[in-house]
């Protein structure tokens, strides 16, 4: 039984967002949050003006700011709704941070996350995340990243993805037909 992807298919640059609305209630210190969505070929799109996406409240935490990747690098950026909803951009990836530099990467704005004894509440609408996608919630440790990494963003993870390798827990990769959670090592 299960579903297939076999024939359903959808194009990358059709696919809408991944909608996260995070409450939690914990202290800041453990892991940075990133909210990723990918596509095994996304479209390109024109650059836009570096900007900060939004603020929003989490319980718990307080004030997050939203940091998109790659500034300068083409497509457009997440997009913040009412009461913590994030319109993510596919083949990109954003940050929670305590505040927001348009341009500017530092790894001491990124939120660090403290989840011992915590819970971690969230929605994410997946209906429209098809084959090809990979619409992503994990915990990296971008805060302690001092090295900027080949990206620029000080991002790190268990895949090596932009030349650094650090711990990671993938606590969602899913798409319409798949979901599951991982613990990666460095």
């Amino acid at each position: 039984g299960g579903s297939s992807c076999t024939g359903t298919s959808r194009p990358s640059q059709a696919i809408p967002p991944s909608v996260l609305r995070a409450m939690l209630a914990t202290r800041i210190w453990a892991a940075s949050l990133a909210l990723a969505t990918g596509a095994a070929a996304s479209g390109g799109g024109a650059a836009e003006e570096k900007h900060c996406p939004g603020r929003f409240v989490m319980k718990g935490l307080g004030n997050v700011s939203i940091i998109p990747s790659g500034w300068g690098a083409g497509g457009p950026f997440p997009v913040m709704h009412g009461n913590g909803v994030i319109e993510a951009t596919m083949g990109s990836r954003s940050y929670f941070a305590a505040a927001c530099t348009a341009g500017k990467y530092d790894n001491g704005q990124y939120r660090a996350l403290d989840f011992r004894g915590k819970t971690l509440t969230y929605t994410t609408d997946l209906s429209s995340a098809g084959c090809d996608s990979n619409a992503a919630l994990y915990l990296t440790s971008m805060r302690q990243n001092a090295e900027a990494s080949e990206c620029g963003e000080h991002y790190c993870d268990a895949n090596n993805v932009c030349g650094l390798s650090c711990a990671e827990i993938d606590i969602q990769e899913g798409n319409m037909f798949a979901w599951h959670s991982t613990l990666h090592s460095a």
